[in-house]
């Protein structure tokens, strides 16, 4: 496996999708001087074979993607609990609609 060495130090493999965690300033510094080198590096298989294990699988039932719904209610910046997002669930379950979420109110994991 090869790898990409930032200039801070940090190692990322080149294979798969994968996060990467910069604290403080580390990115704005990254991208403001971009002046690190791609270093390969060698990595077993072992190192590459992944530690995930399936501990189940289903078949779900394919649902209407929100471009294909003809009805939506939309949870955004007013729902402010678990509470008004039952409360919007209710209303699209009502109207035979999906409940879809804005960015922010999605990040509050209602």
């Amino acid at each position: 496996m090869e790898y990409l060495a930032l200039n801070n130090g940090v190692r990322m493999p080149l294979v798969g999708f994968g996060t990467w965690t910069l604290r403080g300033s580390e990115g704005e510094t990254c991208v403001q001087n971009p002046s690190c080198k791609a270093v390969l590096c060698t990595v077993t298989d072992d190192m590459a074979r992944s530690r995930i294990r399936i501990l189940a699988s289903e078949i779900i039932e394919k649902q209407k993607t929100i471009d294909e719904e003809d009805i939506l209610v939309v949870a955004g910046r007013g729902v402010r609990n678990e509470k008004d997002v039952e409360m919007c669930r209710r209303l699209a379950e009502a109207l035979g609609g999906q409940l879809a979420f804005t960015r922010r109110s999605f990040t509050l994991k209602w």
